[in-house]
């Protein structure tokens, strides 16, 4: 609790939104971008609605609306002063730097691990491997995971390769796409995003990080395949 903030019950109570008002500043963010994806069906392109939609309904504007409401809902209206709202907002601004900083970079480097092609080059070679189409689909998925740090690069280049093989082989489409995405998941380590957002929330070091976060998801990865597997002995 801040210093400036009241110290007793009386006095805090009036810095206590409603349970609706504090629903409502969560929520903003996911609720105007549903707004954006449903009008895109029911509203032309063109429209001074469709636009003002996909503006408001854009990730990072509709993150600075709910930042705004928040302000207002949760501290102006609750009786707060420009004071006690600037010293919150400072002690927020340095624990967020710093993950912004990092995932700033993993993301580069990300980045840089696609210009090479990594990608391509592992699936190149694991189309040669005779295996059943449910391994090679968490193999290919996992290895590209590991080594470009995104699970949505992996899960979509793997979906792309495995697409036409799919269609000959018989296999159950439904595993075949659990497969894939359980491959997504193995051995978040240093170059994926998630693994610093872990780290700094939970104020770990890298080594801890890698004892708990990366273990948790490759396990849960490793996991999927099992299951995948003694699902396809009764699913044809």
């Amino acid at each position: 609790m801040l210093n400036a903030l009241p110290e007793t019950p009386e006095q805090a109570s009036a810095y206590s939104p409603s349970f609706a008002l504090s629903m409502l500043t969560i929520l903003l963010p996911p609720i105007l971008m549903m707004l954006k994806t449903l009008a895109k069906g029911h509203l032309e392109a063109e429209s001074t609605a469709a636009v003002l939609l996909n503006t408001v309904g854009d990730p990072i504007v509709s993150l600075l609306i709910a930042v705004l409401f928040a302000i207002w809902a949760l501290g102006i209206k609750s009786g707060m002063n420009m004071a006690q709202l600037q010293k919150i907002l400072g002690k927020c601004l340095g624990p967020c730097a710093a993950i912004i900083l990092i995932l700033g970079a993993g993301e580069g480097l990300k980045e840089m691990l696609l210009a090479t092609n990594v990608s391509k080059l592992i699936a190149d070679s694991a189309l040669h491997w005779n295996i059943s189409p449910l391994v090679l689909a968490w193999l290919v998925a996992a290895l590209i995971r590991i080594a470009i740090g995104s699970a949505t690069v992996a899960v979509v280049t793997t979906a792309g390769i495995m697409a036409p093989l799919a269609a000959h082989s018989g296999v159950n489409l439904e595993l075949l796409v659990l497969a894939t995405s359980t491959g997504g998941l193995m051995l978040s380590h240093v170059n994926d995003s998630g693994f610093w957002l872990f780290k700094e929330y939970f104020h770990l070091t890298v080594a801890e990080t890698l004892k708990s976060w990366t273990l948790l998801v490759s396990f849960i990865s490793l996991l999927g395949l099992i299951f995948v597997l003694l699902l396809n002995t009764f699913v044809r």
